[in-house]
């Protein structure tokens, strides 16, 4: 049922025969830079120089107050927050996370930016310490003026009384922000409700990228990519729609290397993000050394690592998903926790992960994974309470035991969205469903179309939709019904008790609220708000030239790609290498 049919083109196969080809062109030790006695530099040491070459997607915008945040996909390299990600506490410092999933909550993981220092003044108080000779980028109109806390007075009013902004859109009114004021000219102060602490600390200090007013007061937004002007280390200088980006140093850059304080920052002298839409062309592009870094799926990573033993890489896992059904209309049946339960026993997970993943994967894919971010919060499933481990068996007999209860002997039938890409797999879920007499009609929509209706929450019963918690345990996206994230309509008090003790303790007393969320995971997946799915493995590969970076993705929060910030290239390795 789970067998998977792969078709190959003809002239598909003939260019992966000549791109193997290519990938045999290296030669010698390709541990580091050669030296004049024939020996190689050491990877770990900082080197100046050299442009990345890696994928980028077009934006949809340049401005968060216009365009959600997630689609201004050139700003993380070009602007700045208050706060950021702390590089020295990942894989190239300590090791206390590895990076690949941003903060998770844990302010103990906090760097200053924009602000070199903060301090939650009472629960409805924060206070940020500006710091000093930050510059703009030099162009007109801002003309290279030094960050002041009028400007982040400005960006986090803006963020949040603008309608449609990321956070208008995400958090309800009665968690808003109440005031940003400026104490001096390098110190501000926020103020907000006592339950939301947690909501702040986050998303005014990490989520707020910080743009010139301006431009704004001169263009009316900060939409064309022209105008875009930042504090960060590289300067958007081109942008051609379909084709690619380009960024270059900013050679007035503030920030030094944590690692090594001595270094100035950025080491690259600018990045090409080149807007590959084809997957077969994307991977073609980094088998032969075209693009640096890559993420993959766990099939393409096995022909790579075949073809390119030199790659570098780390196996984590991509993007939960599950299916849900909504709670919140007592006319359909999932109200009824035992029948979501059902629906979790009426579906082989093993079977899942074992034929359709080849076993790359892992069972559990909701909450949180087994890797080194989640730690904290992680819980092997073996540990787990007999009654949530059950739910991880497939036992179809008790699931129509369980549908029998409920009130539906003879089952029942419904109709479950998803988008066109996902329709082969949601038949794999249908055939599951019909053996236990739940007769799911599958609803694939366009991927726009798709989005639209998933975002705003009006699919009619079911829906198929990847997770948040593990990205963002802090929020508890999939069990609170105000989150926009909760697809399913889910919460329960105590799932609502611990998100307000989130909110109360996170930045004050996070090993608390850590552990609470924790010890609630076991109820969460024992409620079944959806159909818990295997999640698969996924693969963040490299060249070996590209240096000091270890498969970081998320250094802070929504800061995606900030590894450019810390890495370093050795030419003479890739030259030596063929490429």
């Amino acid at each position: 049922m789970v067998k998977k049919i792969i078709i190959l083109l003809v002239s598909s196969l003939m260019v992966m025969s000549l791109l193997f080809i290519s990938c045999g062109t290296s030669e010698g030790d390709e541990t580091g830079t050669e030296t004049g006695d024939g020996e190689f530099s050491d990877p770990k040491t900082p080197k100046y120089g050299g442009i990345h070459i890696t994928m980028g997607t077009d934006p949809q915008g340049f401005d968060p107050r216009v365009v959600m945040s997630h689609f201004t996909n050139t700003l993380p390299t070009t602007h700045e927050l208050l706060l950021t990600g702390d590089w020295s506490k990942g894989p190239a410092g300590t090791g206390e996370t590895d990076w690949q999933l941003g903060f998770l909550g844990r302010t103990d993981l906090f760097a200053g930016s924009l602000a070199e220092s903060w301090e939650l003044v009472d629960d409805e108080t924060i206070r940020y310490h500006i710091r000093k000779g930050v510059k703009w980028q030099d162009k007109s109109p801002v003309n290279g003026r030094e960050f002041t806390a009028d400007d982040a007075v400005w960006n986090i009013d803006m963020e949040w009384t603008t309608e449609g902004s990321n956070l208008d859109i995400f958090f309800k009114e009665e968690d808003h922000l109440i005031s940003v004021k400026k104490i001096d000219d390098w110190t501000i102060e926020t103020k907000f409700p006592a339950h939301a602490t947690a909501i702040h600390i986050m998303e005014d200090s990490c989520r707020i990228l910080m743009l010139p007013p301006e431009i704004t007061d001169m263009y009316g937004d900060q939409q064309d990519w022209r105008h875009s002007t930042g504090t960060g280390p590289y300067l958007l200088t081109d942008y051609v729609t379909g084709s690619h980006i380009v960024y270059e140093k900013n050679p007035n850059y503030w920030g030094n290397d944590p690692n090594h304080p001595e270094n100035k920052l950025p080491y690259l002298d600018g990045i090409r993000q080149l807007i590959i839409p084809d997957q077969s062309s994307q991977l073609a592009a980094f088998r032969t050394g075209k693009i640096f870094n890559y993420t993959t799926t766990w099939e393409n990573a096995k022909d790579l690592l075949n073809q390119c033993p030199d790659l570098e890489y780390i196996e984590t896992y991509g993007r939960g998903t599950a299916l849900c059904g909504r709670v919140d209309k007592p006319e359909l049946p999932f109200k009824d926790v035992r029948v979501r339960q059902a629906l979790n026993l009426a579906v082989d997970q093993q079977e899942i992960l074992d034929a359709y993943y080849e076993g790359h994967g892992y069972l559990k894919g909701w909450p949180f994974y087994p890797i080194k971010a989640h730690e904290p919060f992680f819980t092997p499933l073996e540990e787990m309470p007999e009654e949530v481990q059950e739910l991880f068996e497939y036992h179809p007999d008790k699931a129509k035991q369980l549908l029998a209860e409920a009130g539906y002997p003879n089952g029942f039938k419904t109709k479950a969205t998803c988008s066109s890409a996902d329709a082969d797999f949601m038949a794999m879920i249908r055939e599951y469903l019909l053996k236990v007499d739940i007769d799911m009609e599958i609803e694939p929509l366009e991927p726009s179309i798709y989005f639209s209706v998933m975002r705003a929450r009006t699919h009619d019963e079911m829906i198929y939709k990847w997770t948040s918690m593990y990205w963002g345990p802090w929020l508890m996206h999939e069990v609170r019904a105000d989150s926009s994230d909760c697809v399913s309509f889910y919460e329960h008090e105590r799932t609502l008790e611990v998100y307000d003790i989130i909110n109360r303790n996170l930045g004050k007393n996070d090993d608390y609220w850590i552990k609470k969320l924790k010890d609630l995971t076991p109820f969460m997946l024992e409620e079944s708000w959806g159909i818990f799915l295997p999640v698969p493995s996924s693969y963040i590969m490299w060249w070996p030239w590209l240096q000091n970076y270890y498969g970081c993705t998320h250094v802070g929060y929504a800061e995606f790609g900030k590894y450019v910030f810390y890495v370093w290239m050795d030419t003479d390795m890739k030259k030596s290498m063929g490429y």
